[in-house]
């Protein structure tokens, strides 16, 4: 496979939370993908029925992988999340600003072949290295200096592989929402991914306004959820 196409693929394929065993993991938008909000906690989220520690018995659940921070329902934040995308995929301006003339630059084949010459400019390094032919000082001057090139043309590969998940969308009509319930969870996930980052802030105690115990089963907060568009807004 060429490897501007195993990129694009990366993100969904090699994301923790796919096995090969059956899991939740696989059935919730944000499984992996949702982080949690809790200061000094790079965990992201994980789902699960169990209902410990929600309030919520037996409703699916997103808790931080750490299982002592945020807890949230799964339906409700995934039904937010979902709106919020479908919103700015449907905007009149989506394509525009959502897949940007970054193409005017190299190639995808251009990078990937950019990318394999740098790796094995450092490999030559190791190997010039190890038979004594530069000092230890110049292999790593060379390779601080040719692992930036490399950094550089990886970030726009995976630019482009963002890009790529988004191009094939009917972007800027309606007709993105009426598809978007047949999308694979793999797809609407690497979308997601592609758009934002979803970060889960700890709820504020106490119980909140409307609530009515036996009546309201679950309550949700979309200002308990920070979004940081990954894109132009």
């Amino acid at each position: 496979m060429p490897e501007e196409n195993w990129r694009a693929c990366k993100a969904v394929l090699e994301r923790p939370e796919r096995r090969t065993t059956t899991s939740n993991a696989r059935v919730w938008l944000g499984s992996g993908l949702y982080r949690c909000g809790v200061d000094g906690c790079t965990e992201t989220m994980r789902c699960s029925t169990s209902g410990k520690g929600s309030g919520h018995a037996h409703l699916p659940a997103y808790r931080c992988r750490t299982g002592k921070h945020v807890t949230r329902v799964a339906g409700p934040l995934d039904e937010h999340i979902a709106n919020l995308v479908l919103v700015r995929l449907s905007r009149p301006d989506a394509a525009s600003a959502l897949l940007p003339p970054a193409r005017r630059g190299a190639s995808r084949e251009a990078l990937a072949a950019t990318a394999n010459a740098l790796r094995g400019k450092l490999e030559g390094y190791t190997q010039d290295y190890a038979a004594d032919l530069i000092t230890r000082q110049q292999m790593l001057d060379g390779t601080a200096l040719i692992r930036k090139r490399l950094e550089k043309a990886e970030a726009e590969m995976n630019a482009q592989a963002q890009g790529n998940v988004l191009a094939g969308l009917p972007l800027g009509t309606a007709r993105v929402v009426d598809e978007w319930p047949g999308y694979h969870l793999d797809k609407k996930r690497a979308i997601v991914d592609a758009l934002m980052t979803v970060t889960i802030m700890p709820a504020r105690r106490g119980r909140p306004a409307g609530f009515q115990p036996g009546v309201t089963k679950t309550y949700f907060n979309p200002d308990a959820v920070r979004i940081d568009w990954k894109t132009p807004q």
